[in-house]
Formats: structure tokens, sequence, C-alpha cells
């Protein structure tokens, strides 16, 4: 189970991160964590 949130936190982040340059900065720390976490869920399925 952390396995799979460490991978899922370590593909999204930098992704989201990145991907989300026009956001401003409190909206894209909210989407991050959020996308993170539900990513999390969806491998703790997968695996």
């Amino acid at each position: 189970m952390t396995k799979a949130i460490i991978v899922g936190y370590a593909t999204l982040v930098p992704i989201l991160w990145f991907g989300l340059q026009a956001v401003p900065f409190d909206q894209r720390v909210m989407l991050t964590v959020a996308m993170a976490v539900l990513s999390a869920g969806i491998f703790k399925r997968l695996l």
C-alpha cells in the first residue's frame, strides 16, 4: 500500500507541477495534492 502511494506521488507530482505552471501557486498546490491522493487510491487498487 505505501509502495503504491509513493509510486503515485513520485509519478504524478512532477508532471502536474510543471504542467500547471500557468496556475496560481496556491491552486497548483491544491490540485497537485488532490490528484496525487486520487492516483494513490487508483494505484492501491491496481497493485
